[in-house]
């Protein structure tokens, strides 16, 4: 054994009791001390004073002082929401993960996604990444590159030890199925390190989970749902405009940064934890911003040729002025003869919304459907059409020698009859 290790090892156990953010407040470390935030209310405390000891590696290298503003950073997160309420989500989002305190009944991981309608523009450089160096410029994080994330691998988690207070799993590939994190985010952490002893960090000392992603994820279940809280920001920087437009001459969280800077950025911060401490996390609807995710799930789940198929079948349909018409103008797409008796029964020719309101149904159908790369138009359309039939949207239905079989649709809430897809 080491000469130095024999020292260590007659050292005596730590036995004191460690820091961490309290139910109602939150704490950032500062080289000057410890700035306890409440809802209302911010005070620095000496260390002396602390009822616990703080990791150094959670202590910052810069001073605190009261300081007014938002500063660069500030400014960017008001470029990349879409309006005051959407900022106010985001930022409550954020002080969640800032809030280094976990409940059992709301633990959640946060996933960053960019709002847009197709998936081939989700390319990145649009600030999800400065977001993230954020939160890891508060808090304590360890940051995983996806792309080389090995799911199977027992050590995936060694770089986590005692003090971290984030796992940030950065573009992570699109085939990542995200249950496998449904232990780290509700349960204790088992880390197993090459060479070393495995140990197991208890819940409320694990670190919280973010991920940024360029692919919108499939959370279908309840399961899912209840352990993610999804954060899209807009598309306001790519590659026609990005940070250097917005802020020359800026290398944002650089040890280049002067003092005011950083408290500028630590200002954020507070502002998100006593958002979130005062409010949870806020929620937000966006119609559009919906509808982008819906597009983007089904085009992630369904072949290309499918959605194609169905889109010209729509038009030809909508163009269409009679059912014998309408018939003449399926013919091409070869869509079988469920889904054509599917289409035409949703066909109202009195009432074109209801063509709106099937392709709807249509659509929240595909995003709650599984397997459908290897279905076949045949057995998609008979399911489609079982699923239509059977979820509500159909509340009578009646023959007509003119126009064939009609439908009269019963609108609800869930229903978005501007033609884009529903939301689950």
């Amino acid at each position: 054994m080491p000469q130095i290790m024999k020292y260590m090892a007659a050292l005596p156990n730590f036995e004191g009791t460690l820091m961490r953010d309290e139910r109602h407040a939150s704490y950032i470390y500062f080289s000057n001390g410890a700035l306890r935030i409440t809802r209302d209310n911010v005070e620095l405390t000496k260390y002396t004073d602390l009822p616990g000891c703080v990791f150094s590696r959670n202590i910052k290298h810069f001073e605190f002082k009261q300081f007014e503003g938002m500063g660069d950073f500030g400014r960017f997160l008001k470029n990349v929401a879409h309006d005051d309420d959407h900022l106010r989500y985001m930022m409550s989002c954020l002080g969640y993960m800032l809030h280094d305190y976990k409940l059992r009944n709301f633990a959640k991981a946060l996933m960053m996604i960019e709002d847009v309608e197709d998936q081939d523009e989700a390319r990145g450089r649009s600030g999800k990444g400065l977001i993230a160096q954020f939160y890891e410029s508060v808090r304590t994080c360890v940051q995983q590159d996806g792309r080389n994330y090995k799911s199977d691998s027992q050590f995936k988690m060694q770089q986590v030890v005692p003090g971290v207070q984030g796992f940030h799993l950065n573009d992570p590939a699109p085939t990542i199925l995200m249950n496998q994190f449904y232990n780290y985010i509700t349960d204790d952490w088992l880390v197993e390190a090459k060479g070393k002893k495995s140990y197991t960090i208890p819940f409320r000392m694990s670190p919280k989970i973010m991920i940024t992603t360029n692919y919108l994820p499939n959370l279908e279940s309840d399961s899912d749902k209840d352990r993610f809280i999804i954060m899209s920001i807009k598309k306001h920087y790519g590659s026609t405009h990005s940070l250097r437009d917005d802020f020359p001459g800026t290398i944002f969280f650089s040890d280049e940064w002067t003092n005011d800077q950083w408290m500028e950025a630590m200002n954020v911060a507070i502002m998100c934890i006593q958002l979130y401490l005062k409010h949870g996390v806020i929620s937000y609807t966006n119609a559009q911003m919906d509808r982008n995710n819906n597009q983007r799930l089904i085009k992630t789940l369904v072949p290309e040729s499918i959605i194609d198929t169905i889109e010209q079948a729509m038009e030809a349909c909508k163009n269409s002025k009679d059912a014998q018409e309408f018939a003449h103008a399926l013919k091409p797409y070869d869509l079988r003869k469920d889904m054509t008796e599917s289409m035409q029964k949703a066909f109202d020719w009195k009432n074109r919304d209801t063509l709106i309101i099937y392709k709807s149904a249509l659509y929240q159908y595909i995003s709650k459907a599984h397997n459908l790369k290897n279905m076949t138009d045949k057995v998609f359309g008979r399911k489609v059409k079982t699923y239509i039939e059977r979820s509500g949207y159909v509340s009578e239905t009646t023959r007509n020698n003119h126009t064939g079989v009609r439908i009269s649709v019963q609108l609800t809430n869930s229903v978005d009859c501007t033609g884009g897809p529903l939301t689950a």
